[in-house]
């Protein structure tokens, strides 16, 4: 099983070539994903999980449709 402290993209390796806007988005969207878990869906707790502010976490759900 994954170390509980790896995160998504750990074993991402570059082989051929990457695109790495899409690995960076997918990373994102699933670091926010899981800090909404975590707080039950507290947007502000969420957001102070992930060191960035309300507000651009706003942004971020709307970018992926998530609002």
């Amino acid at each position: 099983p994954p170390e509980a402290d790896a995160l998504p993209g750990d074993n991402i390796e570059l082989g051929e070539g990457i695109a790495l806007e899409g690995v960076v988005e997918d990373l994102e969207r699933k670091l926010i994903e899981q800090s909404l878990e975590k707080t039950n869906g507290n947007k502000t707790e969420a957001a102070r999980l992930l060191g960035i502010s309300f507000r651009s976490l706003r942004y971020r759900l709307k970018k992926y449709g998530y609002e």
